[in-house]
C-alpha cells in the first residue's frame, strides 16, 4: 500500500463501476469486487442519476474502500467512467459493470501476472464467459491466435477481444491516450483500446475471470445505435482505416448487417430471439 502527499494511503488498485437504475442486481455486481481475494483496493460507484433504490443498496454497505459518487443528471457510462478514474487514487484501473461479476481471483490473478509483462504493457486482460441465457461463450474465442502484445491490427479489425469489466489499465495509458469519449453512445470500450492499442501493448490471463450475463432482447431495439456508433468509429479513426481496406470493409459490412437488422425488427420479421 503506497501514500500520497499527505500520508494518506494509496490502494494500487482502483475499481470504476457505473451504474443507472441497476438496484435489483447491482448488489451481485458490487459483491463480486468485495470478495476479491486481492484486498488492497478502492471501489468508485458513480451513480449515474438513478431514479430507483440503487442509493439505498449501495449504502447497505459498510466497507470503507468503497466511494459513492452521484451524478446530478444522466450522463452515460463512458461520462460516468471518465469521473471514476478522475476521482481514483491507484496505479491501475479495473472496471465492473452493474449486471457482471467477477471470479474471487479476478484482480489476484492480473497483479501476479503483472511480472510476466514488460514495462511496456498497458493493459492487462481476462477471458470472459458471456452468458446468453442457457449458452455461454468464452472472449476472446479460442480461434483469435494473437491475444498478447500490439493488438492494434485486431482491434481495428473490430475484434472483440477486451470487455471493459475483464481489463486491468495503468492509469498512465488513460494519461497518454484520453478517456473514454463521451460523445459515444455505445462502443466507447472499442474506442478506447484503438487509441491505446497503438502505445501499449496488452497482456492476457487465460481464465475465465469475468462473467457477463445478456440476453438477446438487450441489443434488438439498439441495432441502430451500434450501426451509428459503428460509423462514428470510422469517422474518428478515418486514417487508420483507411489504410486497411480489410478493416473498412467490415466495419462497413457490420453497419449494413446491423441496419438491416434494426429494420426487421422493426417491421416485426425479426423478433427479439
Amino acid at each position: 500500500m503506497m501514500r500520497d502527499n499527505k500520508g494518506s494511503k494509496v490502494p494500487p488498485v482502483s475499481v470504476i463501476l457505473p451504474t443507472y437504475n441497476r438496484a435489483e442486481i447491482v448488489k451481485r455486481s458490487i459483491l463480486s469486487v468485495l470478495n476479491q481475494t486481492y484486498k488492497n483496493f478502492e471501489l468508485i460507484i458513480v451513480d449515474d442519476a438513478s431514479t430507483d433504490k440503487t442509493q439505498m443498496v449501495v449504502e447497505e454497505f459498510s466497507d470503507r474502500r468503497i466511494k459513492y459518487l452521484r451524478n446530478t443528471q444522466n450522463l452515460g457510462p463512458a461520462a460516468s467512467r471518465n469521473i471514476g478514474i478522475k476521482a481514483s487514487r491507484g496505479i491501475f484501473i479495473a472496471f465492473q459493470d452493474s449486471d457482471d461479476e467477477w471470479h474471487t481471483m479476478k484482480l489476484k490473478a492480473q497483479i501476479d501476472a503483472i511480472h510476466r509483462f514488460d514495462k511496456k504493457t498497458g493493459v492487462i486482460y481476462t477471458s470472459t464467459l458471456r452468458k446468453y441465457d442457457d449458452k455461454q461463450y468464452k472472449i476472446p474465442s479460442n480461434k483469435v491466435k494473437k491475444k498478447e502484445g500490439y493488438l492494434f491490427r485486431s482491434m481495428i479489425l473490430g475484434r472483440y477481444l477486451v470487455p471493459t469489466p475483464s481489463a486491468l489499465v495503468k492509469k498512465i495509458c488513460f494519461e497518454k491516450c484520453g478517456y473514454f469519449d463521451e460523445k459515444l453512445q455505445v462502443l466507447e470500450e472499442w474506442d478506447i483500446w484503438i487509441r491505446m492499442s497503438k502505445y501499449f501493448k496488452f497482456g492476457y490471463v487465460n481464465k475465465p475471470m469475468t462473467f457477463s450475463y445478456y440476453t438477446p432482447s438487450s441489443l434488438s431495439t439498439q441495432r441502430d445505435l451500434f450501426a451509428l456508433g459503428t460509423w462514428k468509429i470510422i469517422n474518428k479513426h478515418f486514417k487508420d482505416f483507411i489504410f486497411r481496406p480489410d478493416a473498412l470493409f467490415l466495419a462497413l459490412y457490420r453497419i449494413i448487417r446491423l441496419y438491416i437488422g434494426h429494420l426487421l425488427y422493426l417491421d416485426g420479421t425479426l423478433t427479439n430471439n
